[in-house]
């Protein structure tokens, strides 16, 4: 059983400096030997998703503006643009042997099965292409 008065020893002692909490120690110890990095969801949720990755060295690759419209050699082309802009590990062709039709009917747990480093970030682009395309052919209808 733990004694509440060794407790009080403890916290008096040089290695607990009575100025700083657990928690002070443990964050500076945290920002110190893991910088910050911008998770994945949060660059994705951001409302210049794009503007943050293309820059004017980064073209868009020579593929259809609709993913519904892709051919396997499309979706290769965007796989591999994804990989080279976001420095993703290369994505083996054979794990998307599929045109756009198909890759609109896969789930972020399929993306993920597939690519586990960058599939939710893969996911995210694609379906955002996809509601951009949408939208706009909905606005040509419309008009």
């Amino acid at each position: 059983r733990l004694d509440p008065s060794s407790l009080r020893s403890l916290s008096s002692s040089p290695l607990w400096p009575p100025s700083e909490t657990f928690d002070e120690l443990f964050n500076a110890f945290i920002s110190t030997h893991f910088p910050p990095i911008k998770m994945q969801t949060e660059l994705l949720s951001s409302p210049n998703y794009y503007n943050t990755w293309s820059g004017p060295n980064t073209c868009e690759p020579n593929i259809p503006n609709d993913p519904r419209y892709w051919s396997r050699a499309d979706v290769a082309t965007w796989l591999n643009h994804m990989a080279t802009v976001h420095q993703l590990p290369a994505v083996p062709n054979d794990r998307f042997i599929m045109n756009g039709k198909a890759l609109c009917l896969m789930t972020v747990s399929m993306f993920l099965d597939r690519v586990p480093l960058g599939g939710k970030l893969l996911y995210k682009d694609f379906q955002l292409r996809l509601a951009k395309a949408m939208y706009l052919s909905d606005m040509s209808r419309s008009c």
